[in-house]
């Protein structure tokens, strides 16, 4: 048998633990500076809520978690995904509007949390559904203000069509973000060629959180920067742009609405993300 001298032993005890230490601490300041590389987004309208963390390196999906808590009440998101690279974190918890909510991130490559409000709901005043404008000016839509919507998420489409009807294979899909109660599409966009009027979609929803421009940070804290926005009960509108034939009125029935994931895809878009969700 082999005797070991207790010093020796102890000596190694004591060398492993601080070797240990020591992992830990340089463990946490490599992963502190590669949070700086990781954007997360949680989106709620209400009724189903949608999470994205993409970080470079990419997190371990096995040690991230979303929790949501309102009221008195804690869920963690139960359905998570890894999509090139990007994490994705699904949950269908019903949040009644102008309620508070809170959403925390955590994560090997860092952590964050935020709180805000599910704003209300908006509707459109003008133009009136169906209603023809004249084309070569600017066209105003105008919707009622949202209770607690921090700014409004703008998407509209226009269809072009000649002389005799016919839909000319041309779209103008645009989204924008604005803080005012009113949205102007500037003439100079009905310039189809050949077009002698325009079918317009158009949809205005309310959000509370921060408008997604170059250079935020987010509305989140913690070494994470996160984005958190709600999404309140938006409302669309479909007019003309010059004169329709009369057999267009009747035939353009259906709008030509963005999905949920359309709009969290524009979100995204502005923050530099390219299309995640599916």
């Amino acid at each position: 048998m082999i005797r070991r001298n207790p010093r020796i032993v102890m000596s190694g005890i004591v060398l492993v633990a601080i070797l240990i230490v020591f992992s830990v601490f340089t463990t946490g300041c490599t992963k502190e500076e590669e949070a700086l590389q990781a954007i997360f987004m949680c989106w709620t309208s209400g009724d189903w809520e949608e999470a994205i963390l993409t970080s470079d390196p990419i997190a371990n999906i096995a040690q991230s978690d979303v929790v949501i808590e309102w009221d008195t009440l804690s869920h963690t998101f139960p359905y998570k995904d890894l999509y090139n690279g990007i994490i994705i974190f699904d949950d269908t918890i019903y949040v009644d509007s102008l309620e508070d909510f809170t959403i925390e991130l955590t994560s090997d490559v860092g952590d964050c949390e935020g709180t805000i409000t599910l704003p209300g709901a908006t509707s459109i005043i003008d133009p009136d559904y169906n209603d023809t404008l004249p084309l070569g000016g600017t066209v105003t839509v105008t919707w009622h203000a949202a209770q607690d919507a921090d700014y409004y998420g703008v998407y509209y489409d226009l269809d072009a069509y000649d002389s005799t009807g016919s839909w000319i294979v041309w779209n103008y899909d645009t989204v924008r973000y604005v803080t005012s109660t009113s949205h102007t599409i500037p003439g100079g966009v009905f310039d189809a060629p050949d077009a002698a009027y325009y079918r317009v979609y158009f949809e205005a929803y309310p959000f509370s959180g921060v408008m997604p421009v170059a250079g935020e940070t987010g509305n989140m804290t913690g070494s994470v920067n996160g984005f958190l926005l709600g999404e309140g009960e938006g409302d669309w509108i479909g007019f003309w742009v010059g004169e329709p034939l009369k057999k267009a009125t009747k035939a353009i029935s259906t709008p030509k609405q963005t999905t949920e994931k359309d709009r969290i895809n524009a979100y995204l878009e502005a923050l530099g993300i390219e299309k995640v969700i599916q």
